[in-house]
């Protein structure tokens, strides 16, 4: 049985080990939409300071550059937004699957433990015997010589 057990530990590492991984990956995904907009946001201030610098030249362009930029940031945020959503329900089956696995382990260690004693008890069991044994004889041999 400890066998069985010790086989859906394994099994249930392997799941916490691509939990983790699936986590790390939203997580990648969370930081790169952050330096996505922090990108943009440099590019926008960019573009101000082009525009200022060049007055009526390209001013009339800046509008529709304008119009992207915020229909970007507002994609962007909501992009950050689902990540964040879907780091969080990373993280919950993560600490899920951690719990489970640390309820097999304990578990496991439970079982051995008794197990353990159980071997200890009969090794006492089986080494009084011998004893008992070694001492009736020893008493038999003593009332042979006396008697």
């Amino acid at each position: 049985m400890g066998k069985d057990l010790n086989a859906l530990i394994r099994y249930t590492k392997w799941g916490v080990d691509e939990k983790r991984r699936v986590m790390a990956d939203l997580q990648r995904r969370e930081d790169e939409i952050i330096a996505q907009q922090r990108q943009l946001e440099e590019e926008i201030v960019a573009e101000q300071r082009l525009v200022v610098k060049a007055e009526t030249e390209i001013g009339f362009a800046y509008g529709a550059y304008a119009i992207r930029c915020i229909q970007r940031r507002a994609d962007l945020v909501r992009a950050l937004e689902n990540a964040h959503v879907l780091v969080e329900q990373a993280q919950e089956e993560l600490a899920e699957a951690y719990r489970e696995l640390k309820t097999y382990e304990i578990t496991q260690a439970n079982r051995e433990r008794r197990e353990r004693q159980e071997q200890e008890r009969l090794d006492q069991v089986a080494t009084d015997e011998i004893s008992q044994n070694l001492f009736r004889r020893s008493q038999a041999e003593e009332a042979e010589r006396h008697g």
